[in-house]
């Protein structure tokens, strides 16, 4: 097997790293502290945080549908979120997810979600639920 590079694969590290720069200020601005990491940690009290994350399956599902492991996107989905809580020493505690598509598919939707689930109750990690956006150029 051949070793790629994140550019030959068409990703900028460069372009990612500029986006961090360029947000943190307006991001800081509105109490956050920290950003850019895998996880955010915002400041409850008594030094008590409360840790968050959002991450996704890029194109996964593209090539996950043909094969009929759309359930395999899911599961990945969740544990990205929850390692990237863990990356911050706090315990994951809660997801929430989010699906869109050009038309919803009900089977395709429940095996993402339920992919998730499966990983978070592994985790002990609550799905909360999420949003399905259906929107026709996706």
């Amino acid at each position: 097997m051949s070793r790629r590079t994140y550019a030959e694969a068409g990703v900028s590290l460069t372009a990612a790293t500029a986006v961090v720069e360029r947000l943190r200020s307006a991001a800081e601005s509105t109490g956050a502290q920290g950003f850019g990491a895998f996880a955010g940690l915002h400041p409850l009290d008594d030094g008590r945080f409360l840790a968050a994350s959002m991450d996704s399956i890029g194109t996964k599902p593209i090539v996950a549908r043909a094969r009929g492991a759309l359930r395999n996107c899911g599961a990945d989905m969740a544990a990205h979120c929850i390692n990237d809580v863990i990356t911050t020493g706090a315990a994951p505690l809660l997801l929430l997810d989010y699906v869109a598509s050009a038309q919803v598919a009900l089977e395709e939707v429940a095996d993402l979600v339920e992919g998730a689930a499966e990983v978070c109750r592994t985790g002990g990690v609550v799905l909360l639920g999420g949003e399905t956006a259906e929107m026709p150029d996706v």
